[in-house]
């Protein structure tokens, strides 16, 4: 739970990052707006995201600002019980889970305006190393809905599908970090709960 504790709270990191994706783009190749992470990732490894007692240290917050469907362009995740390597941090397959190549072929294409007949298109070909796909789980949620997860666990966004009926999605994504109290915030906090039993 993201309560606080005697000696703690959380705080929220002074940046963030906000997506608006395109409506059915094609690869999603590079970073620029309209993009997302399509590629399954950790934000952190184990160690950075929990203290040595197993207490979590960062949480990852994502904010949806539409509502979200699976083909408008849905997170996914994958729980920790089908993520052989979690708490692995010295396991290989912990921040490298993909290999990835992409190959440029020829495709004819059927397009009266394309006098050439045809014209190369790249495709990306990923090969899944680190996890177990099949346990892989989408996020569908309504706007306004706030998500939460570890920073060590594995998520990616997926592409919008063009016939996709919903707004392509925007969301917020934020992180909260578990940080000592101050002196003067436990200070406060003490006079004001001797203050609630006057």
């Amino acid at each position: 739970p993201l309560g606080g504790g005697e000696d703690w709270c959380w705080r929220l990191e002074p940046s963030f990052t906000a997506f608006l994706l395109d409506e059915g783009h094609a690869s999603g190749l590079g970073k620029r707006i309209g993009n997302n992470f399509p590629l399954p990732h950790r934000d952190h490894c184990y160690s950075s995201s929990f203290d040595s007692e197993g207490r979590p240290k960062l949480f990852s917050l994502w904010v949806s600002l539409t509502d979200v469907e699976v083909d408008s362009g849905c997170m996914y995740i994958v729980p920790k019980e089908f993520d052989p390597a979690f708490t692995c941090d010295a396991a290989y397959e912990h921040m490298n889970l993909l290999s990835q190549a992409t190959a440029s072929v020829e495709k004819e294409l059927d397009d009266s305006d394309d006098e050439g007949g045809g014209r190369k298109t790249r495709f990306t070909t990923t090969t899944v190393c680190g996890f177990p796909l099949a346990g892989a789980r989408p996020l569908p949620c309504k706007r306004g809905t706030m998500l939460a997860w570890h920073t060590n666990l594995i998520h990616w966004g997926s592409f919008c599908h063009s016939g996709v009926t919903v707004p392509p999605r925007a969301s917020v994504a934020l992180v909260v970090r578990r940080c000592a109290r101050s002196a003067s915030s436990s200070a406060v906090a003490a006079a004001a709960a001797a203050a609630a039993r006057c």
